[in-house]
Order: structure tokens, then sequence, then C-alpha cells
């Protein structure tokens, strides 16, 4: 698999998150009349942000994603052995917490692919638009 794929699974994990996140809040509101818990909607933000600029080519986002990936399987081995109540949907949760998590810290830390594939991205933006527009003109629209 290409570092491509890997940034727009990355990006599509933290969209989905966020997305996740604001309907839970928007649920809460509704049936409550109150918001309880407003770092949701800024854990959003966050995502939606990082998923934005991983698919620009940040570095900084990476390592970003890297520190926030640690911890939620931090956060994911912490609840199994504190939290964990013997269900088979508790179970399940945690075992998916911890996987994307550790999906996520792969991609953003040790995938050399999509270390590659940032630093492409990242160089791409810094060419004048002419020089963009010429290099497409001599590969024939092929990134290389």
């Amino acid at each position: 698999m290409t570092g491509t794929f890997h940034i727009r699974m990355v990006a599509g994990i933290l969209i989905a998150t966020g997305v996740l996140l604001i309907v839970s809040n928007a649920l809460a509101y509704f049936m409550d009349g109150e918001l309880d818990n407003p770092a949701g909607l800024v854990g959003a933000v966050v995502d939606f942000a990082i998923a934005v600029a991983l698919l620009r080519g940040s570095n900084t986002a990476a390592h970003i994603l890297s520190v926030i990936a640690i911890l939620g399987f931090a956060g994911s081995v912490l609840a199994f052995f504190n939290g964990f109540d013997g269900s088979a949907l508790m179970a399940g949760l945690i075992a998916s917490g911890s996987a994307v998590s550790g999906y996520l810290w792969w991609a953003a830390t040790f995938s050399q692919k999509v270390r590659a594939e940032l630093a492409r991205r990242s160089g791409a933006d810094n060419l004048p638009a002419r020089d963009v527009a010429a290099k497409v003109r001599w590969t024939g629209g092929r990134h290389g």
C-alpha cells in the first residue's frame, strides 16, 4: 500500500472521529438541554485540523498525531486494566480503540512511505505555480 493510501486512511479516521464527537455532543445537547462536555467539540476541531494539515503534507501534524495516538493507546490499555467489566461489548471497544490508535501511531511515526508522501506533498506546496505547471507538462501529469 502506498503512502497516499495511508494518509487518506488516517485522515478518514480523524474526520470520522470528529464527526462522531460532534454528533454525540449534539444528541446529548438535544436530549438534556445543556452541553455537558464542550471539550468534545474542541477535540473534533483538532481532529479536522490535523486531517487537513496531514493532507497538505505537514510533518508537525504527523508529530502531534503521533502523540495523540500514543495517548489513545495508553488510554485503551488503562481502560483494559481498570475499567474492564468482562462484557463482550467493552472488550470490543477496547480492542478496536487500541487497534486504531496503534495504526495511527504506526502510520504517523514509523511508516517510511507516509514520511516520503508527506515530504513530497510539503515540497509541492513550496514550488511556484509556474514550476508545478512545468513539472506536470514534463511528466505528463504523473507524479515523479
